[in-house]
C-alpha cells in the first residue's frame, strides 16, 4: 500500500525515507477510505514513539501531486529477509542481541498502546550489522480500536499468531509470537510451521506444534528449545507477559551459566565452610590438602553439567553473606558520601579497602581494563583453607562488582535490576549496548562503571564511548539501585570536500552527494570512498580507512584536479551548405578548430532541404589535429508534372520527408539516393506513390496522372 523514496530535507540537510500511499485501481469507496485510514493510523502509532530501535518519524502531510505522505528516518542497513535469503545465517550471540533489542522496543509500543501485528524480517532492519529498527508499523494498531473487520487477516501468514489468524482481539503477546518466528528461523533457517500453501500455514500455527528446530552444537540447545517452546505456545496465557520478560529468557536461554565454575560433587564437602568477608570466593588450598592439584575426571565434569537450577540456586544462597556485609558498606558510604567524596576526590576508580585490623587505606585507582583474574590468598601455616580476612578477602568482591552480568533482569521501566542486590546503596552500574564502553561524567572517567545517583531534583549526564560509537544517559534519583544501560550508536564525523577547480561532482560509495564546496555526514565505524569528478578533468578518488575501529577523516579534503589530455578537432568543408554539431549541441563551422578532451565523439550533418543526414564518429588522440573524412554524396536534380496540376507533392526517403508543393517541379536539388514521391490529387482524393531513384545531375521527369475523373 505505500512507495517508499529516499528524500533529501533541505531545511537541516539530512536524508530522509518518504513514504507514500498507493492503493489499487478499482477498490470500492469503503475499502479505499480503509487503506487511507489505515495509513494516516500508521502515522499517529509510529509519531508517538521515541525509542532507538523504532525508526523515527519525522513529518507528514499531504501533496495534490502525491497525496498523503510521510518523512521518516532514513535507516542505511540490511533487512533480516536479506540475510535469511543470503544463507548466510547470524552468529547465535547476534541472534540474541537482535531479539532483545526487538522485544525491548517491542515493550515500550505495547507500554504505550501500539500492536504491530506484521513483525517479520522484512520488517526488521540491522544497522551495521548490530542495532536492530524495527520498520513499517503500517499495520499497527493503537490498543482497543475496531478499525477492521473481525476474521480480516492483516500481516504475513508464516508470522502471524494463533489469535491473529483466528481475528481475535490482539495485545502484545502476538508481537512477541511473530519475533519467536523470526528467531527460530535466524538459528535455524527454517519456519516453525511450513507448509505448500498458505492454508497448510495458517492449519499447522492453530493445531500443530512448531517443528523442533535443529539447533546443531550449540552448548545452550536445551534452554533455547524450552524457549521457544514457551514463545510459541498457542495460548497466549502461557507465553512470555511482555517485551522485557520475553527479551530477559532469551538472555538467560541463549547464555547460560558456565557450569565449570561449580565444584565437583562431593569436592565442596571436602572443604570447611568459609565465613565472614572471605565467604563466596576460592582460597587457595594447602599444598597437604588431598584436594589441592587433583584433577576432575571426565564423570565428574558429566555430573557437574547436570547440576541444574537448583545446584545454582544453593550456590548462590552461600554468597548471600557477602553480599548483605558489602550492602551495608555501601550503605554507610552513601550516608557519608560527602566526607568520602571530599577525602578521596569522587569516584574516579579510588576505592577503599579495609586492613585485617580495621583500618582504612588507599587502594590504586581501577585501570581502564582491570584484571579481574581471581587473587592469591595466603595462608599462614595452621590457617584453614577459606578463613583467611584483610585485604586480600576483600579484594575479589570487589573486582567482580565491575564484571558485567550476562542475565540481568529488569525493572519495570525497562531498566536492569541487579540480581544479587549487591550495588552500593543509591549507586548505580553502568552497562553499554554493545558492551565495552568506557564511561564518563563531566570529563571524569569512571572505569569501574559504578556511579552515586545525584541528590534529589539534581541530575547527571553519564556519556560512554567504544571505538567509533557513542551515547549518553541522563541519571537521576530514580535510578537509584539498578543497572542502566546506554546504547550506543554510531558517531558521525563532518568532513567539508572542496575541489580545484570548483563546481564537481561529489559522490560517497557510489552515491551523488552534490556539488564542491560540500560538507558531508559520514558513519564513523565505517570506511567510505570519496569520488570528485568534473568534466574534462580525471576523476579523483580518497579511500577513507578505520583506525583502532574510528574512521580516519581530515576536517577539509581538498580534490586537486587534474585535466585530461586533449586535442584539436578541424571541421571539414562540405560541398554544400549543411548543418555540422558536435555531440552534446554545439555547432561547427566549415574549417573551425575545437580544442576537446581526447576521446571519441559523434558528429551530424544534415540539411532538411538537400533531405541530407549523416552521422560519423571521430577520434580525438592527445595533442593531434584531426581532420574527419567524411564522404558527401553528389546532388540530384528532380523534375515532377502531373495532370491535373491541382496536387500536393511530398518525397520521403529514411524516415525523413519534404513538402515540394504543387507541380510543375523543375530540376529541384536533392541528394542522390531513391526516394519515394507521394501524389494526393486535391479534384477527386486519389493517391499514388512512385519510388524513383536519382542519380547524380539531370533524372528523368517523373509523371502523375488522375485515373479518376
Amino acid at each position: 500500500m505505500g512507495r517508499v523514496y529516499l528524500g533529501h530535507d533541505p531545511a537541516i540537510d539530512r536524508k530522509v525515507a518518504l513514504k507514500i500511499i498507493l492503493l489499487p485501481q478499482g477498490l470500492s469507496p469503503a475499502d479505499r477510505k480503509e487503506a487511507e485510514e489505515r495509513f494516516h493510523r500508521e502515522i499517529r502509532a509510529a509519531g508517538r514513539l521515541s525509542h532507538p530501535h523504532i525508526v523515527t518519524v519525522y513529518d507528514v502531510g499531504h501533496d495534490d501531486a502525491v497525496g498523503t505522505f510521510v518523512a521518516m528516518e532514513y535507516v542505511q542497513g540490511r533487512t533480516l529477509e536479506e540475510i535469511i535469503s543470503a544463507g548466510a545465517p547470524p552468529e547465535p550471540r547476534v541472534v540474541a542481541s537482535i531479539g532483545c533489542q526487538a522485544a525491548d522496543a517491542l515493550a515500550y509500543a505495547h507500554r504505550n498502546g501500539i500492536v504491530h501485528r506484521d513483525i517479520k524480517p522484512a520488517n526488521l532492519m540491522l544497522v551495521d550489522d548490530q542495532a536492530v529498527k524495527i520498520t513499517d508499523f503500517g499495520l499497527a494498531k493503537p490498543s482497543g480500536t475496531k478499525l477492521t473487520t473481525d476474521g480480516k487477516l492483516l500481516g504475513t501468514p508464516s508470522y502471524m499468531s494463533p489469535e491473529q489468524v483466528e481475528g481475535r482481539e490482539l495485545d502484545g503477546r502476538s508481537d512477541l509470537f511473530s519475533l519467536a518466528v523470526v528467531i527460530y528461523q535466524l538459528l535455524t533457517g527454517k519456519l516453525p510451521f511450513r507448509g505448500d500453501s498458505i492454508s497448510t500455514v495458517v492449519y499447522r500455527i492453530l493445531h500443530e506444534p512448531p517443528v523442533e528446530p535443529d539447533l546443531g552444537q550449540l552448548p545452550s540447545s536445551g534452554e533455547i528449545k524450552r524457549f521457544l517452546a514457551r514463545a510459541l505456545a498457542k495460548d497466549p496465557e502461557r507465553r512470555f507477559k511482555d517485551g522485557d520478560a520475553f527479551a530477559r529468557a532469551l538472555r538467560e536461554a541463549m547464555s547460560p551459566p558456565e557450569v565449570a565454575l561449580l565444584p565437583p560433587p562431593g569436592e565442596a564437602s571436602a572443604k570447611k565452610p568459609t565465613t565472614g568477608l572471605a565467604q563466596g570466593r576460592q582460597a587457595a588450598p594447602r599444598k597437604s590438602s588431598p584436594v589441592a592439584g587433583r584433577k576432575r575426571s571426565p564423570a565428574r565434569r558429566r555430573s557437574t553439567s547436570r547440576q541444574g537450577p537448583s545446584a545454582r540456586r544453593r550456590r548462590r544462597t552461600t554468597l548471600f553473606p557477602v553480599f548483605a556485609v558489602f550492602t551495608l558498606l555501601a550503605a554507610l558510604a552513601f550516608v557519608y558520601q560527602d566526607a568520602l567524596f571530599e577525602q578521596f576526590q569522587g569516584w574516579t576508580g579510588v576505592g577503599v579497602s579495609v586492613d585485617a585490623d580495621g583500618e582504612s587505606g588507599q587502594l590504586p585507582p581501577h585501570n581502564l581494563e582491570p584484571d579481574l583474574s581471581p587473587p592469591t590468598a595466603e595462608i599462614t601455616p595452621g590457617q584453614e583453607a577459606g578463613q583467611g580476612e584483610g585485604r586480600a578477602a576483600v579484594a575479589e568482591p570487589l573486582a567482580k562488582e565491575s564484571e558485567p552480568q550476562e542475565r540481568t533482569p529488569r525493572g519495570a521501566d525497562g531498566s536492569a535490576v541487579d540480581p544479587e542486590g549487591s550495588l552500593p546503596a543509591g549507586g548505580v552500574r553502568l552497562r553499554s549496548e554493545p558492551e565495552g564502553a568506557l564511561f564518563s561524567v563531566s570529563g571524569r572517567p569512571l572505569p569501574a562503571g559504578l556511579l552515586p545517583v545525584p541528590g534529589e531534583d539534581e541530575t547527571g549526564v553519564v556519556n560512554a564511548v567504544l571505538g567509533c560509537r557513542i551515547g549518553s544517559r541522563e541519571i537521576s534519583p530514580e535510578d537509584a539501585g539498578q543497572v542502566v544501560t546506554i546504547s550506543l550508536q554510531a558517531d558521525v564525523a563532518k568532513v567539508r570536500i572542496e575541489a580545484k577547480p570548483e563546481r564537481a561532482e561529489v559522490s560517497i560509495d557510489g552515491s551523488k552527494k552534490g556539488r564542491t564546496p560540500l560538507t558531508v555526514e559520514l558513519d564513523a565505524c565505517g570506511e567510505h570512498q570519496v569520488k570528485v569528478t568534473r568534466a574534462e578533468y580525471k576523476p579523483w578518488t580518497r579511500n577513507l580507512g578505520l583506525e583502532e575501529g574510528r574512521l580516519q577523516a581530515p576536517d577539509v579534503l581538498t580534490a586537486n584536479l587534474e585535466p585530461l589530455p586533449r586535442g584539436t578537432l578541424e571541421a571539414p568543408t562540405p560541398p554544400y551548405p549543411v548543418t555540422m554539431t558536435l555531440a552534446g549541441g554545439r555547432r561547427l563551422k566549415a574549417g573551425e578548430k575545437v580544442s576537446l578532451v581526447a576521446n571519441t565523439y559523434r558528429l551530424t550533418f544534415s540539411s532538411d532541404d538537400l533531405l541530407f543526414h549523416k552521422q560519423v564518429k571521430v577520434r580525438i588522440p592527445a595533442k593531434k589535429t584531426v581532420i574527419p573524412d567524411v564522404a558527401f554524396p553528389p546532388l540530384a536534380r528532380l523534375t515532377v508534372q502531373a495532370a491535373p496540376s491541382n496536387v500536393k507533392i511530398t518525397i520521403r526517403s529514411n524516415g525523413k520527408s519534404r513538402d515540394l508543393g504543387a507541380p510543375p517541379i523543375i530540376k529541384e536539388q536533392i541528394v542522390a539516393g531513391t526516394y519515394t514521391l507521394d501524389c494526393q490529387f486535391q479534384h477527386n482524393g486519389e493517391r499514388q506513390e512512385k519510388v524513383v531513384t536519382l542519380a547524380e545531375g539531370e533524372n528523368p521527369t517523373v509523371k502523375f496522372i488522375a485515373g479518376k475523373p
